[in-house]
């Protein structure tokens, strides 16, 4: 038996109770608490097959039967809820991968201990990958929104505001069409976190994405699984220098490579040597104490050369 004729078969039977073509979206959450509830309950019945009072001296036997069938009980609580939303086999098979691929991400990055290496705070967007570009590239072909990348705005709010869209939409819709998947990564900037790496630094990839948004989440976990680019560990945080102050890498930290004009003259603001690359809406950066703007990544590689080699002298 598929998937798709399991969906079907207990659609068939859901059919009984409620047609699911035809609930109107309060329906579909009242049935979603109904069910979850319903769910909960088999999940209750199927540990109490095994011996899960730890307090208790008495033991059963675990019975296994019961855990096969209360878990058949269970999916199909779960194939009913998936039924009320109209989620087709496709869509479960394509978000059972993504979880897939995310779960060994995540694995992969809690078994990775700091070893007390200096830390390189790296920013994601516009550093490591080219998503400001792609963006605009998007907004062009796919909502004719042509916006010019000399914009002095990072997302170009007010300009798709003038045209008619609202621009934290757009955003939604450009993850919600899994683009974070498909963009490129910046030039170099593989050869550069490599190099952080054999210079002796801890990457520290730190993004304001927001990772509450469970495709964010998932596509970012995609790309940098795929993308070749050396990290040893990323976290999201929409207020980074919060994020250094509270982290284990507190006072641990060299430098930061960010080009937002809010959190790299935040990082430089509280003594943190940051550099950032030159773009059109970050100019107020060269204002900015304790902000090195650079061109290029590989420049940066150079700067912390130089001066390592200033300090050996």
């Amino acid at each position: 038996m598929t998937l798709d004729e399991i969906l079907t078969r207990q659609r068939h039977f859901s059919n009984i109770f409620f047609n699911a073509d035809a609930l109107t979206e309060q329906d579909r959450e009242n049935l979603t608490k109904m069910l979850s509830l319903e769910l909960h309950a088999e999940v209750s019945s199927l540990v109490s097959a095994i011996n899960f009072k730890a307090h208790r001296k008495e033991k059963k036997q675990p019975d296994r039967d019961k855990i096969l069938y209360e878990g058949i009980d269970i999916l199909r609580y779960t194939m009913a809820i998936m039924n009320v939303w109209n989620i087709s086999s496709d869509e479960l098979i394509t978000a059972f991968n993504d979880k897939d691929t995310f779960l060994h991400f995540r694995q992969k990055i809690e078994s990775n201990e700091w070893d007390g290496r200096p830390v390189a705070i790296i920013d994601m967007d516009d550093i490591v990958v080219e998503f400001r570009r792609y963006f605009l590239d998007w907004l062009r072909t796919e909502r004719g929104v042509n916006i010019p990348y000399s914009c002095p705005e990072y997302y170009a709010t007010s300009f798709s505001q003038s045209m008619g869209f609202n621009g934290e939409q757009l955003y939604k819709d450009f993850i919600s069409e899994r683009c974070l998947k498909r963009i490129p990564a910046v030039e170099n900037a593989i050869e550069f976190t490599q190099q952080l790496r054999d210079m002796g630094y801890w990457v520290q990839l730190l993004t304001a994405r927001p990772s509450e948004n469970p495709l964010c989440l998932l596509d970012t976990s995609h790309w940098l699984m795929s993308s070749g680019i050396y990290f040893d560990d990323v976290a999201f945080s929409g207020e980074k220098f919060r994020w250094i102050v509270q982290s284990q890498f507190n006072g641990k930290v060299e430098f930061c490579v960010d080009d937002s004009p809010k959190h790299a003259a935040e990082f430089a603001s509280h003594g943190l040597k940051t550099f950032s690359p030159s773009f059109s809406y970050n100019q107020s950066l060269r204002q900015q104490t304790g902000v090195i703007m650079v061109e290029n990544l590989l420049e940066i590689i150079d700067n912390l050369k130089q001066e390592k080699t200033c300090h050996k002298i």
